[in-house]
């Protein structure tokens, strides 16, 4: 099922020009904490003042949200000289490696919905429509950076047609899968691949990011057969590591 709301996600914004501003504060706060770890803790030559944005994105910024959608935040911050002491090293690599790790240290949830951060070197060039497909919300000037916009009944239309053909080659194959047990190699890289597939398809048109893929993948999951497939994964991965 895929749901095209009339309004943003309640809770986390107040408007449709407006974040909620508890949600603001902890999202910069999140944001501010991660920085200080990567300086106080990894001891990368990195802190705070360093920050010098913060970007909501992803669907929770558009009005197909629904309950798995976590808040993507994006810290935009100065990374030169984390790039000048980590030289020949792929510095995205690094912070997403200690991000992770970082995340087991803390449990976040705003309203119920998880935060999923990453960090991009403003001197990359940035550019919002390039790093964030859709729209974006700029957390330290409390405003919109990509405002969103509503697809119009005829254009929901067209691409739900072709959504619902999507879906049902995706349930097909996960379906083969679960009765036939696949290998969790097998497992995982269809499910990157299929993660790929769709990010590719929402950059083809990064304003508007609703692609007949792309909601085909949110009713594809909102099925719970994702999950179900990760689980049979673990399962077999773990069983070598069992006594009965």
């Amino acid at each position: 099922m895929f749901r095209y709301h009339k309004t943003l996600a309640p809770r986390v914004w107040d408007s449709p020009t407006k974040i909620n501003p508890l949600v603001r504060q902890s999202l910069m706060m999140i944001a501010g904490e991660f920085v200080r770890y990567l300086g106080d803790v990894v001891k990368l030559p990195i802190s705070p003042s360093d920050i010098q944005d913060a970007l909501v994105h992803g669907s929770i910024t558009n009005y197909y949200w629904d309950k798995y959608s976590d808040i993507d935040l994006r810290i935009v911050a100065d990374l030169s000289r984390v790039r000048s002491m980590l030289n020949g090293t792929d510095v995205t690599v690094i912070t997403n490696s200690l991000k992770h790790t970082w995340k087991r240290t803390f449990w976040f949830s705003l309203y119920g919905r998880s935060v999923d951060l990453s960090i991009v070197d403003i001197n990359d060039g940035f550019d919002e429509r390039y790093k964030c497909v859709g729209p974006s919300y700029s957390l330290v000037n409390d405003c919109w950076v990509n405002t969103p916009v509503r697809l119009s009944a005829s254009e929901l239309r067209t691409i739900r047609r072709a959504a619902y053909v999507k879906k049902r080659a995706i349930m097909r194959q996960c379906y083969a899968m679960l009765r036939q047990k696949m290998l969790p190699e097998y497992i995982d890289t269809y499910l990157v691949n299929l993660q790929k597939i769709r990010t590719q398809s929402m950059y083809t048109q990064y304003k508007q990011p609703i692609t007949s893929l792309s909601m085909a993948f949110k009713m594809v999951r909102n099925t719970g057969i994702l999950r179900r497939l990760r689980r049979l994964s673990k399962e077999q991965r773990s069983r070598k590591f069992q006594l009965k």
